[in-house]
């Protein structure tokens, strides 16, 4: 268990309310690290199996095999109820904040590589979602080409996609527990073509897959006094302005207007505010 306590402006600009912050950090995976025969939580399938020492995952790449995507998923903890931010006595579901991930080197590599033919053709690549009500954010590696011989671990680079997604989650004060529906972490074999006729099966090996997670304890967090929304960047301010987005406060952009506002909290007042607009 890892907690550090620190002053926050909660990564919502300068301007939003300072409060303190217990910041939580563990494991997210059930079985990261696929030591001895458990592979508890994991969701796999042919042409994916345990080796038989039940110490990595292993892909079978052969003659006869199918075309196509092939999912190891991996089952992960429900930060609502497991993790030791739920020990924080200040610890609310609507207000505890998922407010970082990170991704540790996966190892993999290729065994019998010398049984590859030349028609074969597969990349390796990891997925991770989370949803909520307001639809799914997905993060996604870098495409491992084969042959891999990376045995010894690979750095992730991860990218939140927001073409059919909804974008990077952090980039405000990161999600509310409460809000979050599911999360998913898959390891993806992409076969493109299968291993040429005449030769034997090759084996792709994966191993550690860990992802470690941040939560951070608070009271809820509030700009100018009204509640942010469970997204981290959206507040309801009723009659005032109506739904305001505060990522890059103190520059909010207003839905009701269709433009970027310049507004400190310390400008919104109970009879009158000074707010700078921009018109088109």
């Amino acid at each position: 268990m890892k907690k550090k306590w620190l002053l926050s402006l909660a990564a919502l600009g300068a301007s939003t309310m300072t409060q303190a912050v217990g910041i939580y950090s563990s494991e997210l995976g059930v079985n990261p690290y696929m030591t001895g025969e458990d592979y508890t939580g994991w969701a796999t399938g042919d042409p994916w199996r345990p080796n038989g020492a039940g110490e990595n995952l292993v892909f079978d790449l052969t003659v006869d095999g199918p075309a196509g995507f092939f999912a190891a998923e991996q089952a992960l903890v429900d930060l609502t109820a497991v993790g030791p931010h739920i020990d924080d006595p200040d610890y609310n579901a609507n207000t505890a904040r998922l407010v970082g991930l990170s991704f540790n080197d996966l190892f993999f590599g290729e065994v019998n590589v010398i049984a590859a033919g030349v028609d074969l053709e597969a990349n390796f690549f990891f997925e991770f979602d989370i949803t909520t009500s307001d639809g799914t954010y997905r993060a996604k590696s870098q495409e491992f080409s084969q042959p891999w011989t990376t045995p010894d671990g690979q750095v992730l680079r991860m990218t939140w996609l927001s073409d059919e997604f909804l974008g990077n989650p952090f980039r405000g004060a990161g999600l509310a527990l409460s809000g979050i529906e599911s999360m998913k972490a898959s390891n993806f074999m992409h076969v493109v073509a299968n291993n040429s006729t005449g030769t034997d099966t090759v084996f792709f090996t994966l191993d550690n897959c860990s992802i470690e997670y941040e939560v951070s304890v608070q009271d809820e967090i509030s700009w100018a006094g009204y509640p942010v929304h469970i997204d981290g960047y959206n507040v309801n301010t009723g009659d005032f302005l109506g739904w305001v987005n505060i990522t890059f406060a103190p520059w909010i952009y207003c839905y009701s207007l269709g433009s970027f506002a310049y507004l400190p909290e310390s400008n919104v007042q109970p009879t009158a505010s000074w707010i700078y607009l921009i018109t088109n």
